[in-house]
């Protein structure tokens, strides 16, 4: 003991607790002074033995005292207050302090009762403690304490073990108060020894106080306590799993009080055998897979007895590998038993059949209905020794030995060290000892040859005898000794003995000593539960590193390793009952499984979700699982409800609030593998708490899983912004064992564009490091079964004739033009066209069904991937589509699914295309995205797709909501009403049909029109028939008219086209709708009303572009006048590419209107605020001003302000993307949402100097080079504003627009090209059809887009690796890639056409990726264009093709120092390209595209001069 610190113990006159730790401050080591004293706990070398290992060191005396002190002290307290909040005291009490330390239980008990007024005297007080240390200086505080009373006070140095009955007694009647402070928790104390030597006082009333931290493991040892407590009074019960709502402190308890009353020797169960440990596990095999799981609750739960305290034994470090074969036995109660166990019993009772459908292993029942109710009888009449009990118990039976057996694995009883383990089972009915060892023998086996850093591991010889009176000769036994009766048994010592019942319990009075046990280790008796009394846990713990899967030939292809993927396939067909794995799967899973984050890439219907739920069931972890939408947590979720795995539960605004904080209660106190939630959940402050809460509680992740991760991108930059923040906060809140969780990300579609964002957003700062492997792609994403097509839909408009000719000079005999502004008041619209759509689908499937088309299907299918056409091919993909699929019937066969741009009214809606189907069609259903906070409402969508699911309706229509992970096979059609906004959320879409491998059919309704006008400015054209000149007509119409009148024009130069392929568009203003009405030819004046009439841009522009034009001819009017348009300025005449650009305008209003919002927020609106990120609200110190700005920039560097701020009644999208904007330049560090207030809270830390322009160019350095990103912020520097905040905000929005949401427009232009080529009518459909699957093929799966391309003649040829994907541009790869076309390249297999179809889908995706122009890329897209000749039938095409010359022109101009080097290099580059294939009649056009170029050249040269005002 310090003498030092004894002497101002014993100086104080009236010591107190707070008196100790202040002293004990003084003479803790300097390098763990203060709040650093924790620190010597977990210094290197030291042991984790706590309370297994005495204390020695006064060193360890005093840290524990300043580190732990206070929090000791308030979770006594609290437990004194549960307690004399409900009974009085007597007057004179004694205490116990049962493995006391220093007595501080004791000492705080004395200062309670003095504080609070008890006046109690204490008669004895005993202190029992190992430690000689600590219990000299337990005896120094307590004496000193109580050396007023004439206290008797008796230490006691020894292990509770080693108590003798002496030790125990004391003087008196008095009542005794035990404290067991954080005792009953730790591992290795005997709990029944323990409870037992309460006996010692039985004659004296007993107060028991239990006060430990809340964790599962410690919480079983005390619940065991109290068990052998018989019939106790309870006077107090509380717990707190998160520490994060004590007000207390930082710190979890669980708190037990009870009372043992006096003269109650029977007070303290005297059991021969400790209290059961109840477990959880079943098995069930296919045959009664209908019966309700409900019948299997209890049969679920068992209770194990055994000569030793079970509990006791338990570690929180478990054995990575037995944490994850017990997670395995209890994964569903039931869960599906092993095909294994399926084909034994199936062997001996004849009563399934083993069925492979699908590639998915079933055992469906042959018994008849008379057998299958008799074992279903089972349950309610217990007989268990009937004829076919074992078809229901035996899988039961088998889960409850096998838990048992790995249970004492864990707790070291047994050992896989041993070369032999001799066993005995006595089997008091069904047989199933032998069946549970062979199987779990397979199941460890396998295990451990595929892991790592277990596969020396040997799972022991079995010396097995069986004792089974009832079914002694059953070929269940597997060939093991069987006896009748426990007298045949040798009298040997066993390893493992276990006797099994499928009954409860009879009496407390079972003995263990039938047969002999080495040391008494594991001898078993197991029950069935007769009530459940405790919750399914899973284990989770370290890791476990597995071997490879695949590796990577010298071409990039995955080689399988068959051996390791062996061991995994067994898990696939035990754990799934898939046969074998699909394309793809096992390279994410080689990732995945060696704990490496991965960005897994599988065509729809292809088993993304499987590889993420195999990885999960093979770590001991939970699982996190960030699903977009509600109906797709249900999906996965009953998915594996339907796989027999129920430990997961999923978290959104369906679930009530109650229910919501159950689920998180069950994630918290690991009794889930899976947890489903959205990412915004993760913005949630008390959530992020209890995952904070988990780590510290032993409860660990193992993957962090971004189901449908192309969210992150297609999502995040639009409308779903916490996307934007998944990377981090998965990151720093998510958390295995050992860190960092592994990321797990997994889609069927993603682009170069998506997968840039994906990874950028998800990496970086304060996220994941990605290395240059984390993308693993599967090669084929053209799917054999899914076809195409494209069908117009007419658009009839109104006649123009009221205004048409107003002087009667055109013959009243011809035709009249049309008021193409009137589609919507169209006669016949999609919504009418759609049953007639669908009442012919069938006979369309028939046409892809003949022999002839398969075989075209197949032929094209593989020439696509330059594979030969396997034997076999395309034989499945026949199947039934009567024409009356969709009739009225209880389960339907076929479904299909309508895909709408919005649930609204419109034309193209959910409602009302829904509305239009029922007329005709019976059973249809809708699904959106529903934010109602009516539960009832908001549910409707949810059981239309539990419906839908279970064939309960024909037809589903839905928003794009519905169309990524819903895997319903029977999906035979899907119809979109209007293109998508990207090819790849279309993929997702037509995805959803087909899942079964059987033909399907993927459609767009497009509005197809086309019409023509005579340009104003055309002269050939009388005066008396100027009437006719910007007029709409049908082409055939003006023809007619023209051959009347004898004029002979040139369409191409005279006339001006409208049709899907053509952009016509009109000004649009928000403020003022009648001048600009919409679909209007007004040409009205702005109101004077509007207060920006007469200095407005629109205004000025609308002057000189009144009404329809052109897009360019818009933009070059908007350029000459120096306007700059936004999106929402501008309406286009396409119904469909409206709809599109309408919410694509809602997702970018504007640099001006985004500016405007962060201004709000920063400097206007109200707000509150503190200092330091502590607590959520620090109330004491929140103060309230306009914006937080200034707040922040007040403050010294490293200062943190949190700022609460309401978004009630503003627009939410757009205050979240402002967040997200001062995330990325670091001015905000760390957000949270309060969903139900409708408030963030947002963390700044003050950044130094530059700090602000430092974090900006760690944003850029995500798109660009370091150089270039540092030029960037120079250039960030010169924005407008009154500090580098603004600045660097004014720079980023510049930058977003500029770059960004220019590629969320070309990903609408790929899709609309995409359909512009399949209304080719020239051509039969499924000829069409290929071109279109042509499309998505080169668009996704381009040979020159991967990294390690060669080519026939062995040169490299990647063009991905040759721009570094686009941020480069060497001018030589422009003459390398023209030669794709050249013989060499091509090779014996190959063809140009083929190769330039490859080029341009590299190109494509490079183009798509782009944060700035590329003019390599420019030119490789211009030579693939016009190479393939589509800019003669595609308007749209050829206005890409004239724009990226253009680009490329401008873009090199800058480039080139001598001028005759830029002009030659352009010579030579036409040159190239036209002797290369390039179609020749375009060589005018590119010269007319050059000169145009120069001309806006000179025009911004003279602009910038001033010269133009």
């Amino acid at each position: 003991m310090i003498d030092a610190f004894k002497s101002a113990i014993q100086a104080k006159s009236a010591i107190r607790f707070r008196d100790i730790i202040r002293f004990a401050g003084q003479f803790v080591p300097e390098e763990y002074y203060g709040p650093e004293a924790w620190k010597y706990f977990h210094r290197e070398g030291s042991s984790d033995d706590r309370g297994r290992r005495p204390i020695t060191e006064d060193a360890a005396i005093m840290c524990y005292l300043v580190a732990y002190g206070q929090m000791h002290q308030s979770k006594l307290k609290i437990a004194f207050n549960a307690m004399l909040g409900k009974v009085r005291l007597p007057s004179r009490i004694n205490i116990v302090d049962w493995g006391c330390g220093q007595g501080l239980g004791t000492l705080v008990l004395l200062d309670y009762l003095k504080e609070t007024g008890y006046e109690c005297l204490v008669d004895n007080v005993i202190l029992i403690e190992p430690s000689s240390l600590a219990l000299e200086y337990a005896h120094l505080y307590v004496s000193k304490r109580l050396s007023a009373q004439g206290t008797g006070i008796k230490v006691v140095n020894k292990y509770f073990s080693d108590l003798e009955i002496s030790d125990l007694q004391m003087e008196g009647d008095a009542a005794v108060i035990h404290l067991y402070s954080n005792i009953l928790d730790v591992e290795g104390i005997d709990i029944k020894d323990l409870a037992l030597w309460l006996k010692c006082f039985r004659q004296r009333e007993n107060y028991v106080v239990c006060a430990s931290p809340y964790y599962w493991s410690g919480n079983n040892r005390i619940e065991d306590f109290f068990n052998y407590l018989n019939t106790p009074v309870e006077i107090a019960r509380e717990e707190e799993s998160d520490k994060q709502n004590n007000p207390e402190g930082n710190f979890t308890y669980n708190i037990r009080i009870v009372k043992l009353l006096a003269e109650a020797a029977s007070r303290i169960r005297n059991l021969r055998f400790y209290t059961p440990r109840q477990f959880f596990g079943a098995y069930r095999i296919d045959t009664f897979k209908d019966v309700d799981p409900k019948r299997y609750a209890l049969q679920s739960a068992f209770d194990v007895y055994a000569p030793y305290e079970i509990s006791s034994s338990y570690k929180d470090d478990v054995d990575p590998v037995y944490a994850v074969l017990t997670n395995i036995i209890s994964r569903g109660l039931p869960t599906k038993a092993s095909p294994f166990i399926e084909e034994q019993l199936s062997k001996t009772y004849g009563n399934s059949e083993r069925v492979l459908k699908y590639g998915a292993i079933s055992y469906p029942s042959i018994l008849d209905d008379q057998k299958l109710r008799s074992c279903e009888r089972i349950f309610e009449n217990h007989d268990y020794i009937g004829e076919l009990a074992p078809l229901i118990m035996t899988p039961i039976a088998v889960a409850r030995i096998q838990k048992t057996i790995v249970e004492a694995l864990i707790t070291g009883r047994l050992s896989v060290d041993d070369p032999c383990w001799k066993v005995v089972v006595e089997e008091a009915d069904v047989p199933c000892a032998a069946l549970a060892l062979e199987d779990l023998k397979q199941m460890f086996t396998n295990l451990v040859s595929l892991s790592q850093d277990y596969s020396d591991r040997v799972f022991p010889e079995i010396d097995l005898t069986v004792v089974n009176s009832h079914f002694s000769d059953s070929p269940l036994h597997l060939g093991a000794k069987v006896v009748k009766s426990h007298e045949e048994v040798p009298p040997e010592d066993f390893d493992l003995v276990i006797d099994y019942t499928s009954s409860t319990c009879p009496n407390e009075e079972y003995i263990f000593s039938k047969y002999n046990v080495k040391q008494d280790k594991c001898y078993f008796a197991v029950f069935a539960a007769d009530e459940i009394r405790s919750q399914r846990y899973i284990y989770t713990t370290d890791l476990i590193t597995y071997r490879s899967l695949t590796s990577t030939d010298e071409t990039g292809q995955y080689a399988e390793n068959l051996t390791n993927a062996g061991y995994l396939e067994y898990f696939l067909q035990t754990l799934f009952r898939k046969e074998q794995f699909r394309m793809g799967q096992l390279p994410i899973l080689n990732r995945a499984l060696r704990n490496r984050s991965v960005i897994g890439l599988l065509p729809t219907g292809g088993g993304k979700s499987l590889t993420y739920q195999l990885a999960a069931m093979l770590q001991p972890g939970v699982a996190i699982v960030i699903d977009p939408l509600r109906s797709l947590m249900q999906d996965q979720y009953d998915g594996l409800i339907a796989n027999g795995i129920d430990c997961c539960t999923f978290i959104n605004t369906s679930v009530e609030r109650h229910e919501r904080s159950n689920r998180e209660y069950m994630i918290e106190q690991s009794q889930c593998l899976f947890a489903f939630m959205s990412p915004e959940r993760l913005c949630i402050y008390s959530f992020r708490k209890r995952l904070q809460n988990m780590h510290e509680s032993n409860v660990y992740f193992s993957y962090g899983v971004i189901d449908e991760v192309h969210c992150v991108s297609e999502w995040g930059q639009d409308f779903r912004f916490t996307y934007l923040h998944l990377g981090r906060n998965l990151y720093n809140y998510v958390r295995s064992k050992t860190g960092v969780v592994t990321l797990f990300g997994l889609t069927a579609t993603a682009s170069f564009d998506v997968l840039a964002d994906v990874e950028r957003e998800l990496s970086g700062n304060g996220a994941y490091d990605l290395d240059s492997e984390v993308l693993v792609r599967c090669e084929d994403t053209n799917r054999l079964e899914l076809q195409y097509r494209i069908i117009p839909v007419p658009v009839e408009f109104s006649s123009a004739e009221s205004y048409y000719d107003k002087e009667g000079t055109i013959d009243k005999r011809l035709p009249k033009p049309f008021n193409i502004a009137s589609f919507r008041n169209s006669t016949f619209t999609k919504s009418d066209a759609l049953a007639k759509v669908i009442g012919e689908i069938p006979s369309m499937e028939r046409e892809l069904m003949e022999t002839s088309a398969i075989n075209h299907i197949v032929k094209k299918f593989y020439e696509r991937q330059n594979r030969p056409v396997e034997p076999g091919a395309g034989k499945g993909l026949k199947t039934e589509m009567p024409d009356g699929f969709c009739a009225k019937k209880d389960i339907y066969e076929q479904a299909g699914i309508v895909f709408c741009p919005h649930k609204g009214k419109t034309a193209v809606s959910v409602d009302v295309s829904a509305e239009k189907l029922r007329t005709t069609i019976p059973d249809v259903g809708i699904f959106y995205s529903n934010d109602s906070e009516d539960l009832e409402t908001e549910n409707i969508p949810m059981r239309n797709m539990i419906a839908f699911r279970d064939n309960k309706q024909s037809i589903m229509v839905a928003t794009k909501a519905f169309g990524m992970g819903i895997d319903k096979p029977n999906v035979r059609f899907t119809v979109n009403m209007n293109y998508s906004n990207s090819l790849e959320a279309y993929v997702q879409e037509a995805g959803r049909a087909g899942r079964d491998r059987a033909m399907a059919l993927s459609i767009i309704l497009v509005s197809d029109y086309d019409f023509v006008r005579i340009n104003s400015s055309c002269r050939k054209v009388p005066y008396e028939l100027k009437a006719i000149k910007g007029q709409w007509f049908k082409e055939e119409d003006l023809q007619e008219i023209l051959d009347y009148y004898g004029l002979d024009l040139n369409w191409e130069q005279d006339c001006t086209r409208c049709n899907p392929n053509i952009d016509l568009v009109k000004l649009e203003c928000e403020k003022n709708q009648e001048a600009f009405k919409k679909y209007s030819l007004s040409t009205a004046g702005c109101s004077s009303v509007c207060p920006k009439s007469g200095n407005c841009d629109l205004e000025r522009l609308k002057a000189r572009f009144p009404g329809w034009g052109t897009y360019n001819d818009l933009m070059d009017e908007a350029n000459q006048l120096g306007v700059r348009l936004v999106g929402r300025n501008i309406i286009y005449q396409s119904p469909d590419y409206q709809n599109m650009m309408y919410f694509y305008s809602k997702g970018y209003p504007g640099t001006i209107e985004e500016k405007r919002v962060m201004h709000e927020l920063m400097s206007n609106l109200v707000v509150s605020s503190f200092v330091g990120d502590n607590v959520e609200v620090n109330t004491q110190e929140l103060s309230t001003k306009k914006g937080f700005l200034d707040l922040v920039l007040s403050k010294h560097e490293g200062e943190e302000v949190v700022s609460i701020i309401s978004y009630e009644n503003l627009d939410d999208a757009a205050f979240s993307k402002a967040i997200y904007r001062m995330c990325c330049i670091g001015f905000i560090d760390d957000f949270t949402r309060d969903y139900s207030k409708k408030t963030y809270r947002v963390v700044c830390i003050r950044k130094p100097e530059g700090g602000y322009y430092e974090c900006l160019k760690l944003f850029l350095m995500r798109y660009y080079p370091e150089a270039k990103a540092a030029a960037e912020v120079e250039k960030a520097k010169e924005m407008k504003g009154q500090n580098e905040v603004q600045r660097c905000l004014a720079y980023l929005t510049e930058f977003i627009y500029e770059k960004l949401a220019v590629k969320k427009k070309r990903a609408i232009d790929d899709i609309r090209s995409f359909c512009n080529i399949g209304l080719n009518r020239s051509k039969d459909w499924k000829q069409v059809n290929e071109e279109l699957k042509d499309y998505i093929y080169y668009y996704f799966n381009s040979k020159f887009a991967k990294e390690d391309y060669v080519a026939d003649n062995d040169e490299p040829y990647s063009l991905t690796v040759d721009t570094d994907y686009g941020k480069e541009a060497p001018l030589e790869m422009v003459a390398k890639y023209i030669r794709v076309v050249e013989d060499d390249i091509c090779g014996s297999s190959g063809n140009p056409i083929d190769n330039i179809k490859h080029l341009q889908g590299a190109v494509r995706l490079i183009l798509r990726s782009l944060t700035r122009e590329n003019p390599v890329i420019e030119l490789l897209n211009v030579f693939c264009i016009l190479f393939l000749k589509e800019y003669r039938t595609n308007g749209s095409i050829r206005q890409t093709l004239e724009d990226s010359y253009a680009n490329a022109y401008r873009a090199l101009w800058d480039e080139f120092e001598e001028k005759k080097e830029f002009y030659a290099f352009f010579e030579n580059y036409k040159k190239n390209i036209f002797s290369h294939g390039a179609d020749k009649k375009y060589m005018e056009q590119l010269e007319m595209v050059e000169v145009n170029a120069e001309i806006t050249r000179y025009r911004d040269f003279i602009s910038k001069l001033g010269w133009d005002k």
